[in-house]
């Protein structure tokens, strides 16, 4: 019983730098989102009857995407965490001759800007001593919103006077990802990671609303973790 003592009050004098380790941690990530082409041959689709004479579009799918998060550690290799994540703007440049028209030529610019919150659930694996490969699941709520400027000798759908419109739209959708964490410090790790988001946005029959796009988002994250 004796010998036992020193590991007891060894064990005790432990507990409170264990109990100073939190399970909670915050992060931040820096990266680059691109929308599937998919997103062009939809705002096409749009256009009159889809295929007005020399129709041709020009985009620029991708651009710099920024994400906030905190998790919770639920073990040493389960999480769940909530974000908030802008996937930047896309941009879609489309021309095309206008039967009958007076200048010709008609033009549709749409610029699209996607952002929202989420929650996500992490499984990890320690591959070797600070280096943990991870998988990820979770829902994302987002805020898409298209604006639409038209030019030259064309006019919105449903008839209504002017050249530009804007309308943003909520909708749910299931995303997941991998990636792979690196342990600095006991307080600090890097991360990167790839996440896949399909089908965000809502596929329309006609550009009445201004609003277009069902499509598959990349995104690819460079970011730090702070961990309390």
């Amino acid at each position: 019983m004796i010998r036992r003592i020193p590991l007891l009050l060894a064990a005790l004098l432990a507990l409170p730098a264990a109990a100073q380790t939190s399970p909670w941690y915050l992060g931040a990530a820096l990266g680059q989102s691109k929308a599937d082409s998919s997103l062009v041959r939809d705002r096409e689709a749009t256009i009159g009857n889809g295929n007005e004479p020399n129709l041709q579009s020009s985009s620029d799918l991708k651009d710099t995407a920024g994400k906030v998060f905190a998790g919770y550690r639920l073990s040493p290799l389960f999480a769940v965490e909530a974000h908030w994540t802008s996937l930047g703007k896309q941009r879609i440049d489309t021309t095309f001759d206008v039967p009958f028209g007076l200048t010709g030529r008609g033009g549709v610019r749409t610029d699209r800007k996607t952002e929202g919150y989420g929650v996500d659930l992490l499984a990890g694996w320690e591959a070797t001593p600070g280096l943990t490969l991870q998988a990820k699941i979770g829902a994302f709520r987002t805020d898409v919103t298209t604006d639409t400027t038209l030019s030259g000798d064309t006019s919105f759908a449903d008839g209504t006077d002017g050249t530009f419109r804007s309308v943003s739209g909520n909708e749910t959708i299931v995303k997941y990802g991998l990636g792979a964490q690196y342990a600095v410090s006991k307080n600090l790790a890097v991360r990167l990671e790839w996440e896949r988001l399909p089908d965000l946005g809502k596929k329309l029959e006609t550009a009445s609303s201004g609003a277009v796009g069902e499509t598959d988002y990349d995104a690819w994250w460079l970011g730090v973790v702070f961990r309390f």
